[in-house]
């Protein structure tokens, strides 16, 4: 008989089977907490008199005394005995203690310093569970007005967790209001420069003051929002969840670097983004959001390919033209590029000149119409609405942040494509949204479910028997993208495990034009830029080109055409 699948709850992890994942359920009582007593601590005496007990007199620990409260048993025996007196007795459970706790916080320090006690086996907190089955919904009063959440299944997302306080995500944006309320308690925290002295480089990093982040614009280390836009971006991200207050966030627990780089008219030069970048890069972000767009430059696109190399996912949105346009840095591939849905899943369009951008680089969608998040305060917050690729972008990023809660460490190229292979299909309009990749949706809108469980090696709905081309058996080599094109263009491969791979790149006569060779380091989809120079480095002419592939004994090749 197969044995039935028990999940455990322990310490805030879930433990199923041989797969170990971080918990939804991370709440507990905050005024009671679980002890048991030792065996020399008579447990049934303690539960005849427990209205007399009292958890500090037992323990004799004075530095404990004025928080720990009365005590009541957790399994006291009922007036006609128990089921099993000695199945009882062998679990010890006449020893187990729900204990009151009178002071604010408990903590995990407290439980620790009870469990070093002799006259306590077990300390820990009462953890709140939920319904096995039922969908995480946080209290936010503004929460019903996020049914966008709905439709990317970030409440069943949730069940599996709710972020994690050690990945952090830069938003490189306007800055944000450092004392919003739904917030406040969610940037990261330069600890030297916190406790330091004002006024000077505690950390030695180059930059004073740098708390939660800095402000390239001002040169100062406090990035205050005065535009509303980054204020905006970091709610849908992070804000503060399940606290009965305005919205949740899609990542209840990263943290949010601050980098302030665009002014209060919503601008700002490129040396400051790029700049901006390194510092997030440095100060250890795992994720870095973009909702901003400008021309190509070669300072901005080498501090986004230093973050891409550094393992740092770069999110960036299209853009709100409703053209096939360029816009960097989501044109760059080393950037995972982000377009906007609407409510019923359409690519969000409000006119000729005003919609969500498409084009060969476009990588997903996510909701970015009417998207409900926090506002400064002086603003006219603390709440309001917008719309664009700006607002669809965090969407992602706060994914990206919830799928390194549960496998650190994942490379900027498995985060997309765990992102990517988790994304809906054909779910908007039919004449845009067709089979597979497509200009206008990529992959498609992205399920934060789909993602996590693809992320873990889940697979219980059948994403990857239906996502072939996203993941293949061998190999799949992508047409490059733009075909043709004049200075520079992408070409995307994809693999189903590490090794060895090599690119070969011929005119139409066979000559072999340029060989480049490397190791990929984890499944899912790379990415190659080719400036249309040789191995020798020089620029080479007009005409058609073939590019080939070989990895695990298998090859494919395809054809692009260079214009000058």
């Amino acid at each position: 008989m197969r044995r039935p699948l028990i999940a455990l709850l322990v310490g805030g992890v879930v433990l199923t089977g041989n797969t170990v994942i971080a918990a939804a359920i991370t709440e507990h009582d905050p005024y009671t907490l679980i002890v048991k007593f030792a065996d020399h601590i008579d447990g049934k005496a303690l539960a005849q008199n427990h209205a007399q007990a009292n958890t500090a007199r037992v323990v004799q620990r004075r530095s404990l005394a004025d928080g720990l409260g009365d005590l009541r048993p957790l399994f006291p025996i009922p007036p006609k005995g128990v089921k099993s007196q000695e199945l009882y007795d062998s679990l010890q459970m006449g020893q187990y203690f729900v204990a009151n706790w009178r002071q604010s916080p408990l903590t995990t320090a407290v439980i620790e310093t009870l469990e070093g006690l002799p006259e306590i086996d077990l300390a820990e907190l009462n953890y709140i569970c939920r319904l096995v089955g039922s969908h995480l919904v946080p209290n936010d009063p503004l929460y019903l007005s996020q049914r966008h959440y709905e439709k990317i299944d970030l409440p069943q997302a949730w069940e599996i967790t709710t972020g994690a306080n050690h990945v952090t995500v830069g938003v490189l944006d306007s800055g944000a209001d450092l004392l919003h309320p739904d917030l406040a308690d969610r940037w990261a925290v330069n600890l030297p420069e916190y406790y330091g002295t004002p006024e000077v480089d505690d950390d030695g990093n180059g930059y004073i003051d740098d708390v939660h982040g800095y402000d390239f614009v001002n040169s100062e280390g406090s990035p205050a929002d005065d535009r509303w836009h980054g204020t905006h971006v970091c709610g849908t991200i992070g804000a503060s969840s399940d606290n009965s207050l305005g919205v949740a966030g899609v990542d209840w627990n990263c943290r949010l670097l601050l980098v302030k780089v665009m002014d209060k008219l919503g601008y700002s030069p490129t040396d400051i983004v790029s700049s901006g970048v390194f510092y997030a890069v440095n100060e250890g972000c795992h994720v870095i959001n973009l909702s901003l767009s400008t021309l190509p430059t070669t300072v901005l696109e080498t501090a986004i390919t230093y973050a891409y190399r550094a393992g740092v996912v770069v999110v960036a949105a299209m853009g709100n033209d409703n053209t096939e346009s360029e816009n960097y840095p989501a044109f760059w591939s080393t950037t995972l590029a982000v377009g906007a849905t609407d409510s019923l899943d359409n690519r969000w369009v409000a006119g000729s000149s005003r919609g969500s951008d498409f084009g060969d680089h476009i990588c997903v969608v996510a909701p970015g119409k009417d998207i409900v998040s926090t506002y400064p305060l002086w603003h006219g917050g603390p709440y309001a609405y917008s719309t664009g690729t700006s607002m669809a972008t965090p969407h992602v990023s706060g994914l990206a942040a919830l799928i390194l809660s549960v496998r650190p460490g994942l490379s900027a190229d498995s985060l997309y494509y765990y992102i990517c292979a988790g994304a809906e299909d054909q779910i908007g309009d039919p004449a845009e949204d067709t089979p597979g990749w497509d200009k206008y949706y990529g992959w498609g809108r992205i399920n934060a479910c789909n993602s996590l469980r693809l992320a873990m090696g889940q697979d219980p709905t059948g994403i990857l028997e239906t996502a072939e081309s996203i993941v293949p058996a061998e190999f799949s080599l992508h047409q490059n993208y733009p075909n043709p094109f004049n200075t520079s263009t992408v070409i995307a491969l994809q693999t189903a495990s590490p090794g060895a791979v090599r690119l070969e790149i011929f005119n139409i006569l066979g000559q072999e034009v340029l060989v480049r060779e490397f190791e990929v380091q984890s499944p899912g989809l790379h990415r190659i830029t080719w400036n249309g120079f040789d191995h020798a480095g020089k620029p080479v002419p007009s005409g058609l080109y073939f590019y080939r592939l070989v990895a695990g004994g298998h090859s494919a090749t395809k054809k692009m055409v260079l214009l000058k």
